[in-house]
């Protein structure tokens, strides 16, 4: 499914990973596109900004040690 948040965007529940609860069925398809982009977008802010949390951590050890840490931490 395309939706107006940009090409590509996924189902809504592939979106969030799961099957949804009936009540999203009200939806409709355009309305569920767009919690689609949404969701996604979200995913990937969040993974973003863990992404930089896990640098800003990695910053405090010496240096020596953040590429092991790193494949320990499978990052």
């Amino acid at each position: 499914m395309v939706s107006a948040m940009g090409e590509g965007t996924k189902d809504l529940p592939d979106a969030v990973g799961g099957r949804l609860p009936d009540e999203f069925e009200a939806l409709s398809g355009e309305h569920r596109a767009a919690l689609a982009g949404l969701v996604e977008s979200a995913a990937r802010r969040r993974a973003d900004l863990m992404d930089d949390a896990i640098d800003e951590s990695l910053r405090n050890l010496p240096g020596v040690l953040r590429g092991t840490v790193r494949r320990t931490l499978g990052v």
